[in-house]
């Protein structure tokens, strides 16, 4: 008799129904490489924008060539790499031109996580306290 077991004949322990399929965890995001948040941050100031997100093209958003050279110069400021023209023409969102930056830091072997981290303590300074210590600076060195 199917079901029984053989030897006492009692009943079978029933048999689990099938698991059900548990969703997969929803894939981690991964935390924004340290160019990416300063670029975005370049583009909301020269394109006079509250946000941009990371794959957003800088001329669909209202930049033109002249926006385009205030963004290098911002840049090469803040990141102390060159960077040409053509690049923003040819990688014109923040996430491209943070992977052009990263590799160009790479390349010259700096930390752009420090830079990161100097650029989020700017960005809670008012601007006097900004002036103050780029004052500062110019005098001390």
């Amino acid at each position: 008799d199917l079901g029984r077991c053989p030897e006492c004949g009692t009943p079978a322990p029933a048999v689990a129904a099938e698991a059900p399929a548990v969703a997969p965890e929803a894939p981690a995001v991964a935390p924004e490489a340290p160019a990416v948040g300063i670029v975005r941050s370049l583009f909301c100031e020269i394109l006079s924008v509250p946000q941009v997100e990371a794959e957003e093209d800088f001329f669909a958003l209202g930049g033109h060539s002249l926006l385009a050279l205030r963004l290098i110069s911002r840049l090469e400021e803040v990141f102390k790499i060159k960077t040409p023209l053509h690049v923003v023409f040819e990688s014109p969102t923040a996430g491209k031109l943070a992977a052009y930056i990263e590799h160009e830091a790479n390349q010259a072997n700096l930390d752009l996580s420090a830079v990161k981290r100097l650029w989020q303590s700017v960005e809670q300074m008012s601007e006097q306290e900004v002036r103050d210590v780029a004052l500062r600076e110019r005098m001390s060195g």
